[in-house]
């Protein structure tokens, strides 16, 4: 898999989203900045120290790569080691098979994300707890339990813990499964090795928590994207998979950025990292109580979709990658649909008779991180950790069959065996095969490759792979619209505008964004009237974006219509009364509209808000100098040349000065 896509365009260390972010970090750990502060982990932090040491040791990519794969071989053997542990050597052979024919693992052994880690962390853990567990019978403690020596169940266990500790690190939600875990253990009365295996667990995320103190100085045993992430799988728009949030760009980047934002517009405070999650923490709760049976559905569905045999794409489509990129991954075809099901069935039907009680306490696992799962959203890289020991449970029940089969008078004597494990497989098979309406997986990448070619000025290529994701979506509405935003922002509105109609005929102006792109295009095409139609069309009052009503009002503006313009300059200063460019931008247009008193008030607050910005000055300038206020008009331009020594707002107002000829150069400026 490394030779055929280590140098896919959209696995590269530049192509953005959460590959981006992670070698940006891992590029300042290398850089002399360990600690990565002054806040928070925004990410997972443990695929971070990975990426720069391996990275830093080895001097490239493709070395990482290798290595990742090294350890999907380890995968591998861990499931051989742990079905070999519970059941025969056979079931062994057959889970490592099995496993081996995953694409799905095999494929995220190639990103440079922190799901390239989730396979082998998880098996090592449980495999260590195997060894624990599977050393000798579960036994009720005796009295002198809890003082007898450190035996090497004992480290196992610490290890296993240990492992989960830093799992944790890397998918936080790993962290109910151990609980799960525990608690079973504590069932059977094991308190010494739940002990042990919160030691190891707290362990591991020991240092996380101390650098959190001491360089955030804020408490948090791991990261700080967890609360928009619970609000992104609880509220009343959720659909179990990630789905964007309005005012929020879906990229790392812009998720720490416009996370803060709204929060601290809807507190009207400033919030630490931690108050931030807790805010979108606190969102989701409240849906949660107000609409307890909508959620108790929605957790439900989300169960299904953590055992669904479909790919769930994000960022990255093994589909697309196995299909569209033609690679061996093809033939890699024991994935979801197959592990599941079979897999379930195995630890229902396939536990070990001798030690039934140490197997049911290892598989706890599977329930409890499928429940953490689906308290938060759904994806396919999140469930590479049940795909461990499900693929342990699938070997153990295919072992259990062979078995029988060459049993003399074996249908007689396992009867009821062979028709429960026979209808539990076929219900299981059905379950997670069930047609859920989900979108095409290939769909982003697709898109993905679209932004790619533009890029590179090829655009014919980026349609055919638009007409690609638009085929075989099922929303292909949405498709058009983020097809022609992207070829809108390679700057080719005529490309842009048939896919932006076409979406906007079919949302029939539901989607405000649609409405502003397809404006946009029109008015870089030339069609002024099309772009004050498009715009005329929009209800600044239902919303929220400002910063997309600050856009709308600059291409009414250059649209030649002012009123339409300053209409949705107000919406934006109401929906975001801190956003300065709202106010200068409403300025600016009071200002060629004459009103002068209203366009005072305006750059007036813009420049309190933001005192650096020059063309905000330059226009108070102006402004005041239209008002016969000339030492005033000087003052705020020579500050903005101050800030600007380009400016041409202030500096045609001190020529105007100069002249002793106030009459208000700049006044019809529109800022783009």
């Amino acid at each position: 898999m490394v030779a055929e896509l280590h140098d896919h365009p959209l696995l590269q260390p530049d192509a953005g989203l959460d590959t981006t972010a992670y070698v940006t970090l891992a590029r300042r750990v290398l850089g002399g900045d360990p600690g990565l502060g002054p806040g928070l982990y925004y990410v997972s932090p443990l695929y971070i120290y990975f990426l720069a040491a391996a990275w830093g040791l080895l001097g490239s990519f493709t070395a990482v790569r290798v290595v990742q794969a090294l350890l999907g071989a380890a995968t591998v053997f861990c499931v051989w080691t742990m079905a070999r542990r519970w059941g025969t050597p056979r079931a062994g052979a057959i889970a490592a098979i099995l496993a081996a024919g995953c694409g799905v693992l095999a494929f995220h052994e190639v990103v440079l994300m922190q799901s390239a880690l989730d396979g082998i962390l998880t098996a090592a853990a449980l495999t260590a707890l195997t060894l624990a567990l599977s050393r000798a019978p579960d036994v009720a403690p005796t009295r002198g339990d809890a003082r007898r020596a450190f035996s090497a169940t004992d480290a196992w266990l610490l290890a296993a813990g240990a492992i989960f500790g830093l799992q944790t690190l890397n998918r936080p939600n790993v962290l109910a499964g151990v609980v799960a875990v525990g608690l079973a253990l504590l069932q059977r009365r094991r308190l010494r090795a739940g002990v042990l295996l919160a030691a190891g667990v707290f362990a591991a995320l020991l240092p996380v928590a101390a650098r959190n103190v001491v360089v955030a100085g804020q408490w948090s045993l791991v990261s700080s994207h967890g609360g928009l992430n619970f609000y992104i799988g609880n509220h009343a728009g959720a659909t179990g998979l990630y789905d964007p949030v309005p005012g929020i760009r879906p990229e790392i980047e812009g998720q720490i950025e416009d996370t803060r934002r709204v929060a601290e517009a809807a507190t009207g405070r400033r919030l630490s990292d931690a108050e931030v999650s807790d805010y979108f923490f606190a969102r989701g709760t409240q849906w949660i109580r107000e609409e307890p049976a909508a959620a108790a559905r929605l957790f439900l569905r989300k169960l299904a979709l953590a055992f669904h045999g479909d790919h769930l794409a994000l960022p990255h489509s093994y589909a697309f990658f196995a299909g569209d990129a033609r690679t061996l991954l093809r033939g890699l075809v024991l994935n979801p649909w197959f592990v599941m099901p079979l897999g379930l069935a195995g630890l229902v039907f396939a536990a070990p008779r001798d030690r039934r009680r140490e197997f049911l306490v290892w598989a706890a696992f599977v329930p409890g991180y499928a429940a953490g799962l689906a308290l938060f959203f759904v994806a396919e890289r999140y469930r590479i950790p049940l795909f461990v020991p499900l693929y342990v449970g699938a070997g153990l029940l295919i072992d259990r069959a062979l078995a029988i089969v060459r049993t003399p008078r074996a249908w007689r004597l396992h009867r009821a065996w062979i028709a429960g494990m026979t209808a539990a497989v076929a219900l299981a098979f059905a379950l997670v095969n069930w047609p859920f309406a989900l979108a095409d997986s290939r769909e982003g990448d697709r898109l993905r490759m679209v932004v790619f070619e533009a890029g590179r000025g090829r655009f014919d290529e980026a349609e055919r792979w638009a007409a690609r994701a638009i085929q075989d979506s099922t929303r292909p509405a949405d498709v058009r619209a983020r097809a022609g935003a992207i070829l809108l922002r390679a700057d080719e509105p005529a490309r842009a505008r048939p896919y932006l109609e076409a979406a906007s005929a079919a949302y029939r102006g539901r989607r405000a964004d649609l409405a502003v792109d397809l404006a946009d295009a029109r008015h870089r095409i030339g069609d002024p009237d099309g772009a004050r139609a498009a715009l005329a069309a929009l209800d600044p009052a239902t919303i929220d974006d400002a910063r997309l009503l600050v856009r709308a009002g600059r291409i009414a503006g250059l649209a030649k219509d002012a009123a339409l313009a300053a209409g949705l300059f107000e919406a934006a200063v109401r929906a975001a009364p801190t956003l300065a460019d709202g106010w200068a931008q409403l300025g600016f247009t009071r200002l060629a509209q004459g009103r002068l008193a209203d366009a005072e008030r305006a750059l007036r607050e813009a420049t309190r808000l933001a005192p650096a910005d020059a063309l905000a000055l330059g226009g108070l300038s102006a402004c005041v100098l239209n008002q016969g206020r000339l030492e005033e008009a000087r003052t705020h331009a020579l500050a903005a040349l101050a800030l600007d020594p380009a400016e041409p707002v202030a500096r045609q107002v001190l020529e105007a000065i100069g002249r002793a000829a106030p009459t208000g150069p700049g006044a019809r400026r529109s800022r783009r």
